[in-house]
Parts: structure tokens; C-alpha cells; sequence
């Protein structure tokens, strides 16, 4: 929905407390990239023997600064843990 809607996208944005207003919100939704469980290898994060998967990335521009968001869902027991956001890492270096 966030794709396909441009309200939706502007209410995560806003959630997330980014500052986009105007134009800038239409150009980042238009421009952005998001992508739903996202597998990555075990070379692409740098790590031996185990690759991984987000649940949810948005990436995108304002016209002044790039935003690579991750958002991990869990439910039940899941929980995320500093080992699994240092999984991540690699990606964003």
C-alpha cells in the first residue's frame, strides 16, 4: 500500500518522524524503492555462513538526503536483538 499510496507513504514518513512537506513528500514516494522480505547472501552482509532477510526496506530521496529504512516485524516471542541489527550493518556501509 505504501507503493501504490501516496498517503500511505507520507503517514510511515510521519510516523517515522521525518520532515518532508510539499513537493520534497511527492518526490521521495514517486522516486523511492521499497521492497518486501528482502533476502541478502551471506557475502552481501559480510558474514560467514549466514545470510539473512528484512522484512520491510524503503529507500528514498528528498532532494538533499538519502533515507534507507528498515522495518523488522515481529510477532509473538520474535524479538530483535543487537546481534540481528549488526547483521545489517554491511548494508548501509
Amino acid at each position: 500500500m505504501i507503493s501504490n499510496e501516496l498517503v500511505a507513504f507520507e503517514g510511515v514518513v510521519n510516523a517515522l518522524q521525518i520532515d518532508l512537506a510539499g513537493s520534497a513528500i511527492a518526490t521521495a514516494w514517486e522516486t523511492s524503492k521499497i521492497s518486501i522480505e528482502r533476502a541478502y547472501t551471506a557475502t552481501e552482509l559480510n558474514n560467514e555462513g549466514k545470510g539473512g532477510r528484512t522484512d520491510i526496506e524503503i529507500e528514498f530521496n528528498d532532494g538533499e538526503q538519502n533515507y534507507h529504512i528498515i522495518i523488522e516485524c515481529k510477532t509473538k516471542s520474535g524479538k530483535a536483538t543487537i546481534e540481528q541489527y549488526q547483521l545489517y550493518k554491511p548494508i548501509f556501509e
